[in-house]
């Protein structure tokens, strides 16, 4: 039986709004910004690491007439395609070297002169925003998002619209809660929260861009690391692209390689993870390809015009 592995690393750049809450008694605006997501994904198993940079600003608290325009928590609400087994936090130095290791470079027949992107030296590390708790529902669909309602109304914050979130409650999804917190003081108006990171099964490699339907011009990075070639013939559906689609004199480094190529950080994430879950353990000496898809969303292709069958999901060939 051949098993097929799968990495996927997401970065999202852009605003976003509906899916981040602060409690009832606020007026306010959050965008989210720079939305990062490492997805490590062997049929059946799944590993999903998100963060995000964000800009916030509460334009009134109604609690009282001298109430501050402050928080110390927010809430981030994330649909998943099954119940998360475990969670635990991560660095944002993961998201650094698989964008060094996927920069393009020329063709070998190439001779004119091309500017190509240099290495990404430093990345955000410091998190004045960190992750206290996540909820999880016990149940999939429906019922995860009455779960997650309760939990909302339960901790003095709105509800979620059930429309917004009906795709995946049709397709029988869960859902996180994850709930940010400041090390100390106040939120900051802008900052980088640490990356959340979760276990759990999955029957395919996926993630949400559905909620992201209201977020304009949405700068977006896939990183896609993967035992099997990808078909990516669709990706202009969702308004992406990738280097050698874009640009037939340039291919991207690192398409076909191991994970020991790939930084640090990711060898570091690949050895926790085998030492947790054997079925993973095949992947250190395997041949792999790396995918780096990228694009707007919500730029001349909108998420509101996609059917209402349409998610991201990329099927190897």
């Amino acid at each position: 039986m051949r098993i097929l592995v799968l990495l996927s690393f997401l970065i999202f750049a852009g605003s976003l709004f509906g899916n981040a809450f602060l409690k009832s008694n606020f007026e306010y605006d959050f965008k989210f910004k720079n939305l990062k997501v490492f997805e490590l994904y062997i049929v059946g198993n799944m590993e999903l690491v998100v963060g995000f940079d964000y800009d916030l600003k509460i334009k009134k608290n109604n609690k009282s007439k001298k109430a501050k325009k402050r928080t110390d928590e927010f809430l981030f609400v994330l649909p998943v395609p099954n119940t998360i087994t475990s969670w635990k936090t991560e660095k944002n130095t993961i998201f650094k070297d698989l964008y060094n290791s996927s920069l393009p470079e020329k063709m070998p027949n190439v001779k004119k002169k091309k500017k190509l992107p240099k290495k990404m030296r430093r990345i955000n590390n410091r998190f004045a925003v960190v992750v206290q708790d996540v909820f999880k529902p016990a149940q999939l669909g429906k019922k995860a998002f009455e779960e997650v309602n309760e939990y909302l109304k339960k901790n003095g914050y709105n509800e979620l619209n059930y429309t917004d979130y009906k795709y995946y409650t049709d397709r029988s999804w869960s859902f996180i809660v994850v709930k940010y917190v400041t090390k100390r003081g106040f939120i900051p108006k802008k900052g980088t929260v640490q990356p959340i990171y979760v276990s759990l099964e999955a029957d395919s490699a996926a993630f949400p861009l559905r909620i992201f339907k209201d977020s304009p011009k949405l700068k977006t990075d896939i990183y896609i690391l993967s035992s099997f070639d990808l078909e990516l013939k669709d990706l202009k559906n969702y308004g992406l692209t990738t280097i050698e689609q874009q640009d037939n004199e340039l291919s991207q480094s690192n398409r076909l390689t191991i994970i020991t190529e790939l930084g640090d950080s990711v060898v570091n994430f690949y050895d926790r993870i085998s030492e947790k879950n054997e079925i993973f353990k095949d992947m250190e000496n395997n041949n792999l390809r790396l995918f780096h898809i990228y694009g707007v969303l919500n730029d001349k292709n909108k998420i509101s015009s996609w059917d209402s069958s349409t998610d991201f999901i990329l099927e190897n060939k």
